[in-house]
């Protein structure tokens, strides 16, 4: 029998650091979004929510949408 990890690796994206590359951008909010679900509300905090704000400012009109959705995510569908 198994066990599954009873900690996931915390996600350090520093902020500024993300290629130019919308179509990069809008996956990584949506990755945030999926993790936004897995991990406690600190590193949510403290980790995720600055760069999906950052994502938010973005001049490509998707990466905002996708970044959007995810923040609503960390605010409504947050349960760790």
């Amino acid at each position: 029998m198994s066990s599954l990890p009873t900690q996931l690796p915390t996600p350090r994206l520093p902020r500024n650091s993300l290629p130019q590359v919308p179509n990069v951008k809008f996956n990584v909010a949506k990755i945030m979004e999926k993790l936004a679900t897995l991990v406690p509300r600190p590193v949510l905090e403290s980790s995720i929510r600055p760069v999906l704000l950052e994502l938010c400012e973005d001049g490509d009109m998707d990466v905002r949408f996708y970044a959007r959705q995810a923040l609503y995510a960390c605010d409504h569908g947050a349960t760790a």
